[in-house]
């Protein structure tokens, strides 16, 4: 998907923008790869900022070596123009 936004001498600017499935497959490759024993990831929440540039993806799991824990979240800060995650932190629901 390519963005296209008139700036302010009217010309046009492409710039190439990851899609949400993307970024959400992203998200979930990069939280097995770095936790690891993950099991049953469910995206939860899926914004993107307002300058487009980029996404914020939280996502629920399970930890296969404890079969009676809660749902643990993560969120996830992903460039929308490359992919590159940016962060992984901690997200409390109540």
């Amino acid at each position: 998907m390519v963005e296209k936004k008139k700036n302010q001498g009217e010309h046009i600017i492409e710039r190439p923008i990851i899609n949400v499935k993307t970024a959400t497959k992203i998200a979930a490759q990069y939280l097995d790869k770095i936790v690891g024993s993950v099991s049953n990831i469910r995206i939860e929440e899926v914004e993107m900022n307002e300058e487009k540039i980029l996404w914020f993806i939280t996502l629920g799991y399970s930890d296969q070596t404890d079969y009676m824990a809660e749902t643990k979240y993560k969120k996830f800060t992903i460039n929308a123009d490359n992919g590159e995650v940016y962060s992984m932190k901690i997200r409390k629901i109540r």
